[in-house]
Parts: structure tokens; sequence; C-alpha cells
């Protein structure tokens, strides 16, 4: 803020959303509902399964140095309505499959 202190998340969010005019995109599972358009956030069930995959392998007896440094593939799908609705966007039914629609928060 002015004052050089940290700003709330959804202060943060929300400013910039109106200082830009433009659709914002996040990562966390949260952050939507302040006035994001859409998220794709990690999911515990991904990476505790990569987790036990790779576990498997080190007791398997694959070196921890030829583990593979992997990312996320999936994520869970969280798309903004009322910023849809505001940017006039009319997504296509497929793209909507899957996806958790929300709301904003005032």
């Amino acid at each position: 803020d002015k004052q050089g202190q940290a700003m709330p998340e959804q202060a943060a969010i929300q400013l910039v959303t109106k200082t830009f005019g433009k659709p914002v995109i996040g990562l966390n599972s949260h952050n939507p509902q302040y006035g994001l358009l859409c998220v794709v956030a990690k999911t515990m069930q991904e990476q505790g399964g990569t987790a036990a995959k790779m576990l498997m392998q080190a007791l398997q007896g694959t070196p921890i140095s030829e583990l593979a440094v992997t990312q996320n593939q999936y994520g869970k799908k969280i798309v903004n309505a009322d910023v849809i609705r505001a940017f006039g966007i009319k997504p296509a039914a497929s793209v909507l499959r899957g996806v958790e629609i929300i709301k904003t928060t005032p």
C-alpha cells in the first residue's frame, strides 16, 4: 500500500483487476472469489500420488538422483462466473466440463 505495508491478498487482487481492466488468472484455489477470472490449482491428490510413486521407485532401488523432477499435470479448475459475465466471455460448454464455477465474494 502507500505506507509500504503488505496488502491483504483480496485487496491486492482487486487493485490489480481494477487498475488493468483485464481478466486476471491465478494459481490458488481460494483466489477466484476475489475477482480472478480463473485458476488451475494444485491438488493434494496429484501431489500425493506422485510422491508415492517416487517413494516406491526409491524403495525398489532407484537412486534418488535418478528420480525425475516433475510438476503437476492436472489441477482443480475454477472459473468465476461474475468475471466471465463482466467481460462478455462466452466459453463453449466443452471448456467448462469438469470446472467448478463460483461467484465473486464482496
